[in-house]
């Protein structure tokens, strides 16, 4: 059956993430640069065709993500302990399969909460914005309102009889100014118990603690080792490599009292047989360097798992202890016409006037753009369109941000 996957802005969160350390790691090799500069200047001086050059020049990009590698490695055991579980997760949960072939979904989504939707596209809720959609279905239902000083005001007289438990949860922790890290908690665990009960999501079987497969794991990186080790090894025994090891040997002899690098450099310019020396050596070596970087890869992996795995244990309860559920069949169908919703308003722009006025007359139709984590701009928009005030929503953000300290 076809599958497809739901865009969510949590993966371009991870993926700043990734470009936050990858930077740190870049930052803490500015050491580096100088060797890196050198080695540029001698490979320019030995010159040739721009495929010797793009293959020489491959050399200097080989070094400096081995030394990246080797000078954190540290960090990197630690962030990818978070980083492997956390995308996998992710990619898992916002995978749906496609049942109807839903392009466009407009109706509403009657007897089911914000936070029932907000589980069903990527089986996690998430305070901000869920909090933040769920209070604004109680102002749509006319149960709360704001002040001048943007302060929640209940509405006593109200009737709750028809809500859901996690709206009369969240209205008692309002009505009672009650709203605080622990109550969101327990508003979140309704919320997931109530999806439960719909019959929309449902417990996965019990998974294997984190440690579970390291054994296969080290087993593996172990492989890849010794596998290198002899495709290195069978090369360097070949007449090839064994004109590689004969070349490197006359370059050491010849550099050996040599400690500026910029004389060698001159030597390459100068002197043809040296030059050619160097050119040879370089160019033989490159499926060293490709084994090699297989060979560093699986050292590192070995020599960082006890702080992979140090680092397993601490983020186990915050990333797989969390991932708990699977759709139904009937979720299934569901976050599909949910994805259908997601299309159809980020596709609200491109609506004419008619067709928006028609859309408007639904009260929840800013809650699901909210939800499905849409642009300001288009949101903006529907609540001008919806003759609403602009205002409301940062009066709900607030309130989130002020209630749940």
């Amino acid at each position: 059956m076809k599958t497809k996957r739901i865009k969510t802005k949590k993966e371009k969160l991870l993926l700043v993430l990734d470009i936050a350390v990858a930077a740190l790691c870049i930052i803490r090799c500015i050491p580096f640069y100088n060797f890196f500069s050198e080695g540029f200047h001698a490979f320019k001086a030995i010159g040739g065709s721009k495929l010797i050059s793009i293959l020489l020049f491959f050399y200097l990009i080989w070094l400096f993500i081995l030394y990246i590698i080797v000078k954190n490695f540290i960090i990197l055991a630690i962030y990818l302990a978070y980083r492997i579980p956390r995308k996998r997760i992710l990619k898992h949960n916002t995978k749906y399969e496609v049942i109807e072939n839903i392009e466009y979904f407009r109706e509403r989504f009657d007897g089911i909460t914000p936070s029932e939707i907000s589980l069903l596209t990527d089986l996690e809720i998430e305070t901000k914005k869920d909090l933040a959609a769920s209070i604004l279905n109680l102002y749509n239902k006319k149960l709360i309102s704001f002040n001048n000083k943007k302060e929640i005001v209940i509405n006593k007289d109200a009737s709750i009889d028809n809500l859901k438990e996690s709206d009369k949860l969240l209205y008692s922790y309002l009505l009672n100014n009650n709203l605080n890290v622990l109550s969101i908690k327990e508003w979140k665990k309704v919320s997931t118990n109530e999806a439960i009960s719909d019959g929309y999501i449902v417990e996965k079987r019990k998974k294997h603690g984190f440690f579970s497969g390291a054994i296969l794991t080290i087993f593996k990186w172990v492989g890849v080792l010794f596998l290198s080790a002899i495709i290195g090894g069978c090369y360097l025994v070949t007449p090839v490599g064994q004109k590689l090891m004969d070349n490197m040997d006359k370059y050491e002899v010849i550099t050996k009292d040599i400690e500026d690098q910029q004389v060698i450099i001159d030597m390459i310019k100068n002197d043809k047989e040296f030059k050619q020396l160097t050119y040879d050596m370089y160019v033989e070596s490159i499926p060293v360097a490709i084994v090699g970087t297989f060979a560093v890869v699986a050292l590192f992996a070995l020599f960082s798992m006890p702080f992979y795995l140090r680092a397993r244990a601490i983020t186990y309860y915050f990333v797989d202890a969390n991932d708990k559920y699977d759709r139904t069949s009937e979720g299934k169908v569901l976050v599909e016409q949910i994805v259908g919703m997601k299309n159809f308003i980020h596709d609200f722009s491109n609506l004419s006037q008619s067709e928006k006025e028609e859309v408007v007359l639904w009260n929840d139709f800013i809650i699901y753009a909210i939800l499905l984590e849409e642009n300001e701009k288009i949101i903006n928009e529907i609540l001008k369109v919806k003759k609403m005030d602009v205002n409301i929503l940062d009066n709900v953000n607030k309130q989130v941000v002020d209630l749940s300290k």
